[in-house]
């Protein structure tokens, strides 16, 4: 039973590294793509749904991986790049430390 523990430990690990790696790569690649206009769009009740129970399911590493963002495009129909900045947007305020004014 421990060495079955232990091997799916390595697992979970070995799949957050994986997600980690993708997740630079794909900073890399974007911080390289600018567009020229951009647009406040509103996004709907039901995509933030399923964008925070994706969060609830992935609290240990928050950050989706080029499959996930697949899936989340498919079930939210919002672009990936909306999907990134949702999740960058929502880090930032739920993770920051607040201010004491």
């Amino acid at each position: 039973i421990i060495k079955m523990e232990s091997e799916s430990k390595a697992r979970s690990n070995y799949h957050v590294e994986e997600r980690k790696q993708e997740h630079f790569k794909e900073r890399s690649i974007s911080s390289n793509m600018k567009d020229s206009t951009r647009r406040r769009t509103k996004i709907g009740k039901r995509s933030v749904n399923v964008l925070k129970n994706w969060l609830r399911k992935n609290e240990e590493y928050p950050y989706p991986s080029t499959q996930d963002l697949e899936e989340l495009t498919v079930k939210t129909r919002l672009t990936g790049k909306q999907i990134r900045v949702w999740f960058t947007n929502y880090r930032n305020r739920k993770f920051s430390p607040k201010e004491a004014c």
